[in-house]
């Protein structure tokens, strides 16, 4: 199990996010991809305090969504932002959607209700962490006060608060080796120093899309053809700090089975290139199946490299 606080410099961060559809109050959403990376504004509280290295814990306001480490630089953009207001109260009316009645807004100071609030935009500073290489979903849920509880100040209200790693720790703990495997790899006490890095990309990504689909054709490479449009591209993992995808390493999944085997649930062993099927699922037929079956493309030399680091991390760490 990953031991967490035993470094001064080790800390860890609760942040918050929620997509911008979610958002109750207008103009709130941040462009974080799930599982993926975070964006902050620069302005905030503990802002310029996040450091690469450090642990990440992301929760939606009700629960807990994952923990991580944060990799590679964290990037800082410039970027364009809406600010919303009432135009009954302006510069403190607090704007908020309205999800199926009409007018579409309404402020909850002094409920002016309109589809038109005031708007005004200006430029401002935001900082990205990327943590996707680690990224781990615990196998219960962790609530709203349980998060809170995590924290050194339990009482702030603040988007980005200091964890309490000992306590972290002891929730960590009490998971499966499988389900923690990702966060524990990126541990920087047995990595050396150095923080693992698996290479992916956002589902959806153009040119890396492109070029499995003209290799693979709309073929899964675990359950066979399907639609274009039910397949993600898929990176494997490469244990080393390169910070750049290669040709060869990555596959078409249909979207289950991509979440299913990013956490090991299945895999492909390297030599037989047939697939294992975790006994978490032999209870769910269209996943037991596939128990014992081959591979439905034809995979480079490269990519059976990495489909060797992944049956080692889930298998043989097991």
């Amino acid at each position: 199990m990953t031991n967490l606080g035993n470094s001064k410099s080790d800390r860890g961060w609760l942040c918050l996010s929620k997509p911008t559809e979610e958002q109750g109050r207008l103009g709130e959403g941040y462009a974080d991809v799930s599982g993926e990376s975070y964006v902050w504004t620069a302005h905030l509280p503990n802002a310029r305090q996040i450091a690469p290295g450090d642990v990440i814990a992301i929760w939606d306001g009700d629960q807990l969504l994952g923990v991580s480490r944060i990799e590679g630089e964290i990037e800082e953009f410039e970027g364009q932002r809406t600010e919303y207001s009432c135009p009954s109260c302006p510069g403190k009316g607090d704007v908020r959607v309205r999800k199926s009645s009409n007018p579409r807004y309404r402020c909850a100071f002094c409920h002016w209700e309109g589809n038109n609030p005031d708007q005004t935009t200006e430029t401002r500073t935001y900082l990205r962490a990327g943590f996707g290489a680690g990224w781990t979903e615990l196998s219960r849920v962790v609530t709203a006060e349980e998060c809170r509880a995590l924290c050194l100040k339990v009482k702030s209200q603040l988007s980005l608060r200091e964890m309490d790693l000992t306590l972290l720790q002891a929730l960590l703990t009490a998971e499966p080796a499988r389900i923690v495997e990702p966060f524990r790899r990126r541990n920087p006490q047995i990595n050396g120093g150095h923080v693992l890095r698996t290479v992916r990309t956002r589902v959806g990504q153009g040119a890396f899309r492109k070029q499995l689909l003209a290799r693979y054709s709309n073929t899964c490479a675990l359950t066979g053809t399907n639609h274009e449009r039910a397949l993600e591209a898929a990176h494997l993992y490469r244990y080393a700090d390169v910070g750049e995808h290669h040709d060869d390493g990555g596959l078409l999944l249909r979207s289950d089975v991509h979440k299913l085997f990013d956490k090991g649930l299945l895999a492909v062993n390297p030599k037989t290139l047939l697939i294992d099927v975790h006994p978490e699922l032999e209870h769910h037929p269209s996943y037991a199946n596939l128990a014992g079956m081959p591979l439905q493309v034809n995979v480079p030399a490269g990519a059976r490299r990495w489909l060797a680091l992944h049956w080692e991390e889930h298998r043989l760490s097991e």
